[in-house]
Formats: C-alpha cells, structure tokens, sequence
C-alpha cells in the first residue's frame, strides 16, 4: 500500500542519509544522564497525579529535581523507541522507505533536539533561584525551536493508523514489533510520549510558577511561549486533517480504546 503524505510534512532524510547520521553516533552513544539514577520506560515522576510522589517533596528543590528526572526518563523513552523500533525496522528494511518515513515522521529529529535540551536542563546548577530562572530562559530559548514537535503531532493519527493497517496485512512488521514491545512499553505507548509533551511542559512550568513567586514573570513568559508553540502545532495538525481523507483509505480501521 502506498500512500502520500501531505507536502507540508514530507520527510528530510532519506533512508542513506538516516543510515549514516546512524553511524556517526558511538556504539555506546546515549541520552545524557543526570545526578540520579532512572529507569527505562518509566513514566515521569513529576505528571504522576500521586499523592504520594507529592507529599514526598521536602523542599523547593524537589521540584526541580523532578523536572529533570521527568526529561530523562521522557529522554530514555525516545531512545528506546529509536533503538528499538524505527533504526532496525529501517536496517533490516522491514518497511519501505517511503512506510517508514510516513510512520516515524519527525521522532529521529526530536530526539536530537531532546538530547540537545536534556544536557542544558542537567547543567543548570547553583543557587535556587537562580537555577528557576535559568530554567525559565532555557524554556523561552526553546519554545520556537519546539515547533518541530508540529510534524509528529500533525502526522500521529495517519502514522497511528498506517501503522495499524500494515500490522494486520503484513506479518513481517507485526512480528517484529511484537518482539520488539514488553510488559509496558509498547510502540503505540512510545510513539505518543512526543504528542504528550508538549502541554506537560506547560504543566510543570505552571506548578513552578506557584512555588516560586519572585520568578513568576519569567516563568509566566515561559508558560506562554510553550502555548504559542502549541498553538501553532494545533494549526499544523488542522492544516494535515483537511486532507485527512485524502492520504488515509476510508476504510482504515477505527481507533481502539
């Protein structure tokens, strides 16, 4: 099955040019660690509606903690799906490249620029408030370039869906995504953290701004240039519904829940 994608969100690797970016990096190239230990997979503390997690706070500082465990666990999520899912799908050649480029459109980028992120937010060191301003800055120092988010979150319901549809007609892909996935973490769960991102952001920069009131401005214009970022991916994705029909078969199956 062919199918195209609107033009707006045509990929900028080719499957030769993905191999060798793939190769520059070192065999044992990871997402950047911070001062404490986190687990593959794992759900980011700091957006778990616990009470627990909560209550475990003791300072200000924990906030801030929590904030970088969260972009390392989401960071260790983006690795593993590239590991695991769309670097080998795309060497053993289990999908075309025209398949492969529809369904992974925009993750390998992200997770460049998350790595890129990751190892600025672990550096901020220093005084409390200082470090929440800095937070701040890197989050405004961001925002625009956040709008890359947009080719994930404007293709995620065709690549859901495609997806979908090649596992059920072609069991060279199923097969491999099945041994691929395990208890928890699944491709589908994997490909969605990125959709997510976004308005966690703005979540976790709101719960700041309410435990630090003297950097409330700053954090203020944080909030509201991730929105702007989220504002324009939302018109991205309106602009790829519109053809929506176009580029999905009509009888595509229906979204499970």
């Amino acid at each position: 099955m062919q199918l195209l994608l609107p033009p707006a969100l045509v990929p900028p690797f080719s499957r030769i040019e993905r191999r060798n970016n793939a190769r520059r990096k070192t065999p044992n190239e990871t997402v950047p660690t911070l001062a404490f230990a986190y687990s593959p997979g794992t759900i980011d503390a700091v957006l778990e509606d616990d009470s627990d997690v909560k209550t475990k706070r003791s300072s200000r500082r924990d906030y801030i903690s929590e904030l970088k465990y969260g972009e390392a666990s989401y960071g260790q999520d983006l690795k593993l799906l590239m590991d695991n899912y769309i670097l080998p799908i795309d060497e053993q050649e289990i999908l075309s490249s025209a398949e492969h480029d529809q369904i992974f459109l925009g993750y390998e980028e992200i997770y460049t620029l998350h790595c890129k992120f990751l190892e600025s937010l672990g550096s901020i060191t220093g005084p409390i408030t200082e470090s929440v301003q800095t937070i701040a800055k890197l989050f405004i120092e961001y925002s625009p370039l956040f709008k890359e988010y947009s080719r994930i979150i404007a293709n995620y319901e065709f690549a859901r869906q495609h997806l979908h549809t090649l596992r059920k007609e072609e069991e060279k892909i199923d097969h491999f995504i099945k041994n691929a996935d395990n208890e928890g973490v699944t491709i589908e769960r994997l490909m969605f953290r990125p959709v997510q991102r976004l308005p966690q952001y703005v979540a976790l920069l709101t719960e700041l701004k309410e435990s630090f009131k003297s950097e409330r401005e700053a954090l203020s214009i944080a909030v509201s240039e991730i929105n702007a970022t989220i504002s324009f991916c939302a018109e991205q994705r309106c602009v790829a519904m519109k053809d929506y029909h176009t580029y999905i078969p009509l009888n595509s199956p229906p979204r499970s829940h």
